[in-house]
């Protein structure tokens, strides 16, 4: 049954990733089997996701939800490693066009910093889907939380309590719908204040800062737990 929805749908055009090319093909042969002019495909070049190597995928959490807070898509964004950004313009850019992309790769050689580009292009990316007020807050939430630039009090911040018992168990850090979080301890003494952070792979909901830095604010408690 592999392609019959070319058949079912009398498909003109068919677009698709180059892994689907197949299936696409297939579409086209059974639509001559069934007395229809096969349809045109049109494969285009798969995205690579944060990780570099394999293709955008949700299941893989490689990816960059639309919906996904503006400082989460900049941050994000920000991550992919350079060779990648060149990839990430060419198939995702609207406003760097060929050749302007020719020239900045010649001005890369040349001994321009490439974070300005992928900050250009994080901008673009969160302003397509939040709009450039709230792209150019992320931005400045970015420089704010690796840099030590802008006003930090422009991040929501998220107070965690220690339970007076201690936490041994990562669920402690973690509301309902929240990522999961692991504590760490940063004192041994069981009579010293014993300070924690909750380090979460993705920004707990809520919060739209970058988890690990400015997002989360220390919180301490005595507790023998801490040993």
């Amino acid at each position: 049954m592999q392609g019959y929805d070319s058949v079912a749908l009398k498909a003109d055009v068919e677009l698709g990733g180059t892994d689907q090319k197949f299936n696409l093909l297939m579409g086209r042969g059974l639509q001559e089997h069934y007395g229809q002019p096969p349809q045109v495909v049109l494969t285009m070049p798969l995205l690579e996701g944060l990780d570099g190597v394999h293709k955008m995928s949700k299941s893989l959490g490689n990816y960059i939800g639309i919906d996904e807070p503006a400082i989460d898509i900049v941050t994000k964004a920000m991550k992919i490693g350079d060779a990648l950004m060149w990839k990430w313009i060419e198939l995702l850019s609207f406003e760097i066009g060929i050749a302007e992309a020719g020239r900045l790769r010649e001005a890369v050689a040349a001994g321009m910093n490439p974070r300005d580009i992928k900050l250009r292009l994080a901008r673009e990316l969160a302003a397509r889907f939040h709009g450039a007020e709230e792209a150019e807050r992320a931005i400045a939430g970015w420089h704010a939380a690796v840099r030590g630039e802008g006003d930090l009090s422009s991040l929501p911040l998220q107070d965690v309590v220690v339970p007076a018992g201690g936490c041994g168990s990562p669920r402690c850090w973690s509301r309902p719908g929240s990522c999961p979080a692991t504590p760490r301890p940063t004192a041994s003494s069981g009579s010293a204040p014993c300070a924690w952070m909750a380090r979460c792979s993705r920004t707990p909901r809520g919060c739209s800062g970058p988890a690990s830095r400015a997002c989360w604010r220390w919180a301490s408690a005595t507790s023998p737990a801490c040993a």
